[in-house]
């Protein structure tokens, strides 16, 4: 996981999508989106402090 952009309220991150990151039909697994969901609620109100 990489944050590509911080402001305040404001966080952009990206997570690579690798086999290990996908379910057998090919879409990614709910638990990267939850990852990067939470990565991301963090970091946008954080970055006001």
């Amino acid at each position: 996981m990489a944050i590509r952009e911080l402001s305040p309220g404001f966080s952009l991150l990206e997570i690579p999508v690798a086999n290990k990151r996908l379910q057998p039909f090919g879409l990614v697994r709910g638990g990267a989106y939850a990852g990067l969901v939470d990565a991301a609620g963090f970091w946008g109100p954080a970055i006001r402090f």
